[in-house]
């Protein structure tokens, strides 16, 4: 097992200092790794304790005798038997895991590390040897044995074996003990693809997650390295004892994580899946069961790769056939589930390699043991036969190109969603294939999938997708159709949905769907009316209450969004834009109220009696003109409020209500000073007179001539 050096050690804390027979005690957190699954009860987080104890280096002259290993299973033909460092027997506290590091500037034969452990019941183990021929790189200067399950011990012996060319350094053994949790019995377990009734996919059985095992989740990197794809599978044991019970495998697989991240310095523990001998299976590496993760197993063969370790020495016992079941039934499903053949081969970092292979096929080791290395090929024969014919996903996938195509490689583990299908793929994107027997096949990806997701893909109101990603309705937009709706992206406004009563207001805009904008928003509840929906657009925004859905866009929605949309004094729309009562205008109305615009006045409100009376001046409106302001109180005179038009002005006041003055009528008020001159407030509005035009005031009338264009100012004091 070999990983590069942690990237990002800072996020564990210090590493640890040797001090012989100190024990650092380290509390587990319990953690999810995956958010999809259920949240256990809180209990007592487990404990996991590190002993680290010093081996001593020794002369080279003494020797032991070897039974235990022949020259054959030596690169170099010898077997070393000079004792070059040596822990006595010492009792310790209770442990259960054991582990060797040495320094990596060690030179010569690489060593066989040999111990042996003091039971509990006061029993001592004869020596064995846990070392393998090429040792556990750790990147950070130290070489390493696995991490060595030996059951509830309280007491160890150590030493390395070289020859006369072997030179050690820095050489310490390391004791865990990772005692039970009521959990541990019974673990949570997740379950993420369903069986199909065609029987064209494998079902993912039942995975303990890593809050099931209780992982410290403080301990790992928080990056996530992921690979391309998975092509093949890399099949590993553990080592140690076979002498465990059921409820002590979540333990061995916290104990193994604490040596790989703690000890080792590695990111996480390097495993994918682990197995129990009860066909319990565990997740392993953080990053999402469905998913390729990039784990620490194999070296060059960790890229696009799966690392499943069976938990046991297998090179001493038989595996069970629970064990070997379980997992066959993990390894299909991740087949299955990224297209491949489990009989087939592959080519990985140069050597052409079965699909499914042990560890000592890609490296000069002896896992994953000689027993399980035999049943490789009725391993094979049972992921084959588990994972049935090609699925609809996988003949789409090929269809499309297959891995030279368009979606490029498996990326995400197929999952089946009633009755249809999803998977993830590779190529230049992540892009993700669904498929369903009424819908047919189709591809989302990028923003649109991103949105898509969030809102929880084909289980959401959207439902399953009915088209490929393909040209919006309005320049510059991408869209998917769904069965529920459409999710439209454009730049600058990212990818939102649009359905039911919003999705067809917005098909019934027709050419001025371009005006109101691409969506900005899905849709959410007014805080102001309690039965309306809105959805926000590049320009504009949508309405929808009970029996009424309207946009509102452009100029007209800049206004009635800076006064407070629905909440303003204009309240809720009741019509979309349309053409305006005066010429080259556009208008939209609501319940107090409009806004009109036109190009050389802006958009502006008009509400109240002003609005009724700009109503009631019928063909005389265009001589007032459209509004060039909203309502203002004025500076002279208190109880005046007036709003500016573009041939005119409107004034109110409490007691005489809304009268309008425009044309040359207004002109003459608007020199002498208006409401504050010494004419005062309008009493009228426009009127007609013999041969002319005419505006009652407080105190005095202002008339036009028709004849002679002249404008007149009448006081009546």
């Amino acid at each position: 097992m070999s990983v590069p050096p942690r990237s990002d050690a800072a996020t564990h804390g210090p590493r640890r200092a040797v001090r012989p027979l100190m024990v650092t005690l380290v509390a587990a957190v319990i953690g999810i790794a995956m958010v999809q699954f259920p949240v256990e009860p809180a209990e007592a987080a487990p404990s996991t304790d590190i002993t680290t104890l010093d081996v001593k280096l020794t002369s080279s002259d003494t020797t032991v005798q070897r039974r235990d290993r022949t020259a054959a299973e030596r690169p170099n033909g010898t077997v070393p038997d000079h004792v070059l460092a040596t822990a006595e027997a010492e009792r310790t506290d209770q442990f259960s895991t054991v582990g060797v590091t040495w320094s990596d500037d060690s030179s010569g034969t690489t060593p066989d590390i040999q111990i042996r452990t003091r039971a509990v019941d006061g029993e001592w183990t004869e020596w064995q040897t846990i070392s393998d021929v090429e040792p556990i790189d750790a990147g950070n200067g130290k070489l390493a044995t696995d991490p060595v399950y030996v059951g509830e011990s309280d007491g160890v012996e150590v030493r390395a074996l070289g020859d006369t060319t072997t030179t050690l350094s820095d050489v310490e053994a390391v004791l865990i003990a990772s005692p039970e949790v009521a959990s541990d019995a019974n673990p949570q377990t997740a379950r993420l693809a369903a069986a199909t009734a065609a029987g064209d996919f494998y079902a993912a059985p039942p995975v303990v997650t890593r809050g099931g095992w209780k992982a410290n989740e403080g301990w790992r990197c928080n990056e996530r390295k992921m690979d391309t794809t998975i092509k093949g599978v890399v099949v590993h044991h553990t080592a140690g004892s076979n002498s465990y019970g059921a409820s002590e495998s979540a333990g061995i697989v916290r104990s193994i994580y604490a040596y790989h991240t703690q000890t080792l310095g590695w990111c996480d523990i390097g495993y994918n899946f682990l197995v129990d001998k009860y066909g319990k299976i565990f997740e392993g590496r953080w990053g999402g069961i469905e998913k390729p993760v990039h784990g620490a197993h194999a070296a060059d063969w960790n890229t696009n790769t799966v690392g499943v370790s069976f938990m046991g020495n297998y090179e001493t016992a038989r595996p069970s056939a629970t064990m070997l079941e379980a997992g066959a039934k993990i390894i299909a499903w991740k087949l299955d589930s990224f297209q491949r053949d489990a009989k087939g081969t592959v080519t990985l970092a140069g050597k052409r390699l079965p699909v499914i292979f042990g560890h000592g096929d890609v490296m000069a080791t002896a896992c994953p043991g000689r027993h399980i290395r035999s049943e490789m090929d009725k391993l094979r024969d049972n992921v084959a036969a588990k994972m049935g014919k090609h699925s609809p996903i996988h003949d789409a996938w090929k269809q499309r190109g297959g891995e030279s195509g368009f979606l490029g490689s498996p990326n995400r583990s197929e999952r089946v969603v009633g009755d249809g299908r999803n998977a993830g793929f590779m190529g230049d994107r992540y892009i993700e294939l669904y498929w369903h027997p009424s819908h047919g096949d189709h591809i989302v990806y990028g923003s649109i999938l991103s949105r898509y997701t969030t809102m929880g893909r084909e289980s959401s109101r959207l439902g399953w997708p009915t088209s490929d990603e393909k040209a919006g309705p309005i320049p510059g937009a991408r869209v998917n159709t769904f069965t529920g709706g459409r999710i439209i992206w454009r730049s600058g406004a990212g990818a939102w949905p649009l359905w039911g009563a919003f999705g067809r207001l917005y098909d019934d805009l027709g050419d001025r769907r371009d005006d109101v904008g691409a969506p900005t928003s899905g849709e959410y509840k007014s805080t102001v009316v309690g039965s309306m929906r809105k959805q926000d657009f590049t320009k504009g925004a949508m309405y929808w209450w009970p029996g009424s859905e309207y946009a509102v866009y452009g100029t007209i929605y800049k206004r009635y969004d800076k006064l407070g949309e629905e909440g303003s004094r204009l309240g809720a729309p009741r019509s979309n834009e349309v053409a305006g009562p005066l010429p080259k205008t556009r208008m939209s109305t609501f319940e107090r109220g409009r806004i009109i615009w036109r190009k050389d006045a802006g958009a502006w409100p008009l509400w109240g009696d002003i609005n009724r009376k700009w109503d009631s001046l019928g063909n005389y409106r265009d001589d007032l003109g459209v509004p060039t302001s909203a309502e203002y109180r004025s500076k002279e005179v208190d109880d005046v409020v007036k709003q500016d038009f573009t041939s005119g002005r409107m004034y109110w006041s409490p007691h005489q209500g809304a009268f309008a003055v425009y044309g040359s009528i207004f002109s003459k008020y608007a020199s002498l000073g208006e409401e504050g001159s010494r004419l005062g407030k309008p009493r009228s509005s426009e009127y007609a007179v013999p041969n002319g035009r005419a505006v009652d005031f407080a105190n005095g009338v202002i008339t036009w001539d028709a004849t002679t264009r002249e404008v007149t100012v009448h006081y009546s004091s």
